[in-house]
């Protein structure tokens, strides 16, 4: 938890001075397998957390940062999905 109560991103004074391309400073709010930590870990304010997010997103898309796919342990079988009945 952040204990000053102030965004990490107005902290460092960095409101508009980052994209997707700064991998080193969205790597610090996202998790190992690529998804985005809560506000409640990083400390972001709403506003900053929302352009974050759509920083990392771009950047997957882009091929900047790895995108960690768990591995499915080895003789995994995924269920079936249901028949679509007409309802």
């Amino acid at each position: 938890p952040n204990a000053t109560a102030q965004c990490p991103i107005y902290r460092w004074n960095l409101q508009n001075n980052y994209n997707y391309t700064d991998v080193l400073l969205l790597s610090q709010f996202i998790r190992s397998d690529g998804g985005m930590l809560p506000r409640r870990v990083t400390g972001l304010c709403a506003q900053e957390h929302r352009k974050i997010a759509i920083c990392v997103q771009m950047a997957h898309r882009a091929g900047l940062l790895p995108d960690h796919k768990p591995t499915l342990p080895e003789g995994h079988i995924p269920k079936k999905p249901k028949p679509q009945l007409n309802r």
